[in-house]
């Protein structure tokens, strides 16, 4: 039989109560956990003898039941002496616990309210006066609770008077302790009744209010972050705080009745401009309010904040209307487009900071008023300009204009100084009234004025800004104030002027040039867009020309008005330029044209090598054929023109600033006044040399039908010895064959037979160039290599002159594969060598530096091999040449020996310039991976490299994603392969050769399976170290002995479970049967002392001896002295 008060355990959960889900009530539950065991520990009375739990509860007072059985249940009694009373019970229960509580009144009837220990507190709302049973249940699980019940009718309240209301009272404080039910706050019933609005804060997600009338009926909750609460139904009203965790809360609510306010300072509504004494100013503390009163009249107001969200601020404002409902709400600056009506409103400011005071300035301004807009203004277009001064960042500006209803309106407003404006035309009542949805098309540009006026242009500030701006207003649909232009000529300056409008006198139809100005149709409708430098008119007629900047300054306008179909003002041009010299073109004034006639027939194609004028200035050139059709256009400095329309051509040339332009035309086909340039043979020297200067920044050169190869090479060189320069080499219709691009060389094939002109173009620097260009045909005369057998002896060159280089000529068969690549371990950091590689046919098939050309397919190939960032000292170059491969299969060097992707034992050997790789072949299968561990004797930044390569994808300089291998760790011989999941199974070559690393270099190397292993190789194991000490601040040579070492091996000395060494030991060498590695061991930055020994990083628990690991395995000893 159960004990008093007690339920007898069992697993059924008689409330029917399920689990919470984890993931929507974790941190509930865990916060009110916490809170359990806080409120437990300062409860009274608090049981800790499970069979204690139960008995009567007294409101407001917080108990503890520090333990229930898993099943079992607690049975509280609690009495209210009023009829229909609202309980607020808030039971909490710690981690190990899962209760329930269930509340039945007198009658034995079940009260509907939901208690749950990992919910909120539950509000119970009793029958009849009397006595109720509350039974709390442990569903499963074992630990304690804590429970306080309080009674809306019954509990203690704190009364509210009218002055706590006021804006600037002082605000409610109080706690509620840890485990607490609530707090209760009774208003008076003459600071608040029905309909009123009151405006809480200092709430939060924890801490929420709920309101109730004199029936006990709730009228609203109110939340994080505050709100409003309107209430409803009768006086008097209690509000009811309770925190959601159920953690022990002290707070600071405001109460401030927002209909009927008191205690705002009154504001009064600004004018426009300058608002005076019209701004209300303040700080507002975090999570406070400040309060003002303001008569506005009916219609839209504008709100201007210094302090809001577009300038980081933290300040909001809220405007409400008499009875307290919201008229309005912002973060920053807005319009209030509709009022309920014109009277005394109430402005709130907030600050939505955590923790930081925001400052602020805001001034309301009624746009339905005139009072201190600016004298009315028209809107022709040869009116001055209009100035103003925003001289606070909460003003707002009138302007007055003429206008009519369906005029389109050009308004444009633009701060003097860097800064951002606003400007919209409102009609009489101060609503916006001009649309810019007028069903004439998408994208149309102004606004047509809509209702009645007046109308008047407003201008406030964004972001703050305050200073002067510039403001115009013109009317697009029929245009007034503009002057007349007719058609202009070439060659004569147009006049400027600080009238933006023109009426174009269209004579017919046909395509103008008019300077990408846009073209309006009298009814102010866009004809022809910024975007487009030409208009094509379909008829005689009138047209405004309109500038229409976004920033608006004294710089006068030019006007375009001319028709690419006619020549008047031409002046004939030749179109020899190599030969004869550029055109020098006066341009007086920004946007003239100037005009060239050409005699060039059509089909041909044109060279434009163009100078920028001494300001800076790059002009832009347009050719047209007879009929006005544009050929093609360019702002570069050396550009290509095909000529495709009918004769005669001529050439627009403008630029956007006055100044001399020189320009170059050079038919294209005729080489006359382009320099010699012959052929070289391979070496040092070079064929032709140019100048550039800063007004000639192109030289042409000719390449004679009858002294050139199918296929060439060609470079250049400098003074500067910088890449500031481009070749470019054209046929005689103009199509470029090649170019130099990111490099000084480049090859080109060549039409034999055929002449062309290579042009070298600056980037605008005055140098002196050598070029040479070189056969890399059939025919050009190459040494043959030193060897072609795999590891054979490399050709060895030294480059003395930047333009040096030297070639091999290969024979072979379509199947063979190729290995290229050049070496230059003894170069400078900047200098070095680049190895290309040409077919039969001409083709660059690879081109690389520091890595290897890998080619097949061709019977012939020549490889060239060039000095690269030559600085006067001679660059020594080793090339290697092997025939990996061919029908038959890999190279005999490479099939006589074979390894093993499950790893491979110790090889050894040397690196020659006559002895040049070791290769070997392996048999792999997708997803196989294995290590290469191996030590060298040669540089420390540069070890032997290890390739992996199929005969599938024998091509290149890339790495072959497929089988690959790859460096691990800069400075180690140490290398990653792998065999890709997507791969076939095939007989890979493996090839072991000097790279980077100076000749003769001793290496060996050991190969170790790490996936797809037959037998996965055991991990290592330790036993001693020999010698067992060293000093710090050293690399000590260590021998360790254990099983399963080899060549990768980590070795690292580590303390407190923690590895220290500033990096693992450098591998010496290691025994055949991998029972002893000798390695240098740093002990930098260590201090004297014993450390645990680490392999491989393994895990181990420090001090305990296990695989892998040994404590206290090396002794660190003072650092050698100082010599």
């Amino acid at each position: 039989m159960a004990a008093p008060g007690k339920s007898a355990p069992g697993k059924a959960d008689p409330h029917g109560a399920k689990k919470p889900d984890a993931k929507s009530s974790a941190r509930t539950k865990a916060l009110r956990a916490k809170a359990s065991v806080r409120a437990a520990d300062s409860a009274d009375p608090s049981n800790t003898d499970a069979s204690d739990c139960g008995g009567p509860l007294t409101f407001d007072t917080v108990h503890a039941c520090e333990s229930v059985t898993d099943g079992g249940s607690d049975t509280y009694t609690l009495t209210t002496a009023a009829a229909h009373d609202l309980l607020t019970i808030q039971l909490t229960q710690s981690d190990e616990a899962f209760v329930t509580g269930q509340l039945t009144g007198p009658d034995g009837a079940v009260v509907d309210c939901s208690i749950m220990g990992w919910v909120g507190p539950a509000s119970c709302r009793a029958g009849t006066a009397g006595a109720y049973t509350l039974v709390v249940t442990d569903s499963y699980g074992t630990g304690g609770y804590t429970l306080a019940v309080s009674s809306l009718k019954a509990s203690p309240c704190t009364t509210v008077a009218e002055a706590d209301l006021a804006f600037g009272a002082a605000p409610l404080s109080g706690s509620i302790a840890a485990g607490g039910a609530s707090a209760c706050y009774a208003i008076d019933s003459g600071a608040a009744a029905g309909g009123d609005v009151l405006k809480l804060g200092g709430l939060s997600y924890e801490l929420q209010a709920t309101f109730y009338d004199s029936t006990s009926t709730e009228v609203c909750v109110v939340g994080q972050y505050g709100d409003t609460c309107t209430l409803s139904g009768t006086g008097p009203y209690r509000m009811i705080l309770r925190d959601v965790y159920a953690q022990a809360a002290s707070y600071k609510v405001t109460m401030n009745r927002v209909s009927r306010p008191a205690g705002c300072t009154t504001l009064a509504a600004a004018p426009f401009g300058a608002p005076g004494e019209a701004v209300a100013s303040g700080s507002v503390d975090a999570g406070g309010v400040h309060c003002r009163t303001v008569t506005l009249p009916d219609g839209p107001t504008r709100v201007s904040l210094e302090g809001g969200s577009s300038t980081s601020g933290n300040v909001s404002w809220t405007l409400y209307d008499a009875q307290g409902q919201q008229a309005c709400t912002g973060d920053d600056d807005a319009t209030c487009e509709t009022l309920p009506g014109a009277g005394t409103y109430t402005l709130l400011l907030g600050n939505s900071s955590g923790s930081d005071p925001a400052d602020y300035s805001v001034a309301l301004v009624p746009l339905s008023g005139t009072d201190g807009c600016a004298a009315t203004v028209g809107t022709a277009y040869d009116l001055p300009q209009l100035h103003g001064t925003l001289s606070s960042a909460v003003q707002t500006d009138c302007r007055p204009f003429n206008g009519t209803t369906g005029d389109r309106i050009d308004l444009t407003t633009s701060a003097d100084v860097y800064g951002q404006i606003t400007t919209t035309i409102v009609g009489p009542s101060g609503t916006e009234s001009c649309s810019r949805d007028t069903g004439d098309g998408p994208g149309q540009d102004g606004c047509v004025l809509t209702g009645t006026g007046p109308y008047r242009a407003i201008t406030h500030s964004s972001y703050d800004f305050t200073g002067t701006y510039t403001m115009r207003i013109g009317r697009l649909s029929e245009p007034a104030g503009c002057a007349t232009l007719v058609p202009q000529a070439y060659g004569s300056a147009p006049t400027a002027s600080s009238n933006p409008c023109w009426l174009l006198q269209v004579p017919g139809a046909g395509t103008y040039d008019v300077g990408g100005t846009q073209i309006y149709r009298q009814d102010g409708t866009r004809f022809c867009a910024s975007d487009s430098s030409t208009c094509a008119f379909p008829a005689a007629g009138t047209y405004a020309l309109v500038f229409r900047p976004s920033h608006l300054d004294d710089t006068p306008f030019t006007p375009v008005f001319i028709s690419p179909a006619q020549t008047q003002g031409c002046v004939t041009a030749s179109d020899t330029g190599f030969d004869t010299g550029p055109h020098a073109v006066e341009l007086s004034t920004p946007r003239q044209r100037d005009c060239l006639l050409l005699p060039t027939a059509s089909g041909s194609g044109l060279y434009l090598a163009a100078t920028p004028s001494d300001s800076g200035v790059d002009a832009e050139a347009t050719v047209y054929d007879s009929k006005g059709v544009q050929q093609c256009q360019s702002g570069y400095a050396f550009s290509v023109c095909k000529l495709t329309g009918a004769a005669p051509f001529h050439l627009v040339l403008t630029a956007p600033a006055a100044g001399t332009y020189r320009l170059t035309v050079q038919r294209t086909g005729d080489t006359a006044g382009c320099a010699a340039w012959p052929q070289s043979a391979f070496g040092g020297s070079h064929g032709a040399r140019v100048q550039l200067t800063k007004t000639r920044q192109t030289a042409c050169l000719a390449l004679p039908a009858s002294d050139h190869a199918t296929a060439e090479m060609f470079d250049f060189t400098n003074s500067t010895n910088r890449l500031n320069a481009s070749l470019r080499v054209y046929d005689a219709a103009g199509d470029q064959v090649c170019v130099t691009s990111g490099s000084t060389a480049t090859t080109c094939r060549l039409t034999a037979g055929v002449s062309y002109a290579a042009v070298l173009v600056g980037n605008g620097a005055a140098d002196t160039y050598d070029l040479v260009r070189r056969d890399v045909s059939s025919t050009a005369e190459c040494a043959a290599p030193a060897s072609l057998t795999v590891g054979g002896r490399s050709t060895g060159w030294t480059f003395d002159s930047a333009l040096d280089s030297r070639c091999l000529r290969i024979g072979a068969k379509a199947a063979d594969k190729l290995w290229f690549s050049v070496r230059t371990p003894s170069a400078s950091e900047d200098s070095g060598a680049e190895l290309l590689v040409v077919d039969a046919s001409g083709t660059i098939v690879c081109w690389q530096h520091g890595v290897a050309c890998r080619v097949t397919g061709s019977t012939s190939y020549v490889v060239v091999v060039l000095a690269s960032g030559y600085s006067g000292t001679p660059i020594d170059a080793r090339v290697d040449s092997w025939r990996m491969g061919d029908e038959s299969g890999w190279a005999p060097q490479c099939r006589s020996n074979s390894l093993s992707p499950e790893g491979f034992p110790l090889h050894s050997g040397t690196l020659t310039e006559t002895s040049t790789a070791y290769c070997a072949v392996m048999q792999v299968k997708p997803r196989q991976s294995f290590h290469v561990y191996g030590t060298h004797n040669g540089s420390t930044t540069a070890t032997p490299v290890v390739n992996m390569f199929s005969d599938a994808n024998w091509s290149g300089s890339a790495i072959d994603y497929a089988y690959q291998c790859g460096n691990t760790n800069m400075g180690d011989f140490a290398f990653s392969c792998s065999v890709s999941g997507s791969a076939p199974a095939a007989q890979v070559v493996f090839v072991v050769s000097p790279s980077a690393s100076p000749t003769p270099v001793e290496y060996t190397m050991q190969g170790v399976c790490s996936s797809q292993c037959a037998s996965p190789p055991k991990a290592a194991d330790l036993t001693s170290l020999t010698p067992a000490s060293g000093p710090a601040e050293a690399e000590n040579q260590v021998v360790v002995h254990g099983a399963f070492l080899n060549l990768g091996t980590e070795v690292d000395l580590a303390r407190d479970g923690s590895v220290v060494s500033d990096y693992s030991a450098r591998p010496v060498s290691v025994s055949d049967d991998g029972t002893s590695l000798t390695v240098l061991l740093s002990t930098h930055g260590l201090p004297p002392g014993k450390y645990d020994v680490v392999l491989d990083r393994s895990g181990y628990t420090a001090g305990t001896r296990s695989p892998g690991y040994l404590p206290d395995g090396y002794t660190v000893t003072a650092a050698a002295p100082e010599d």
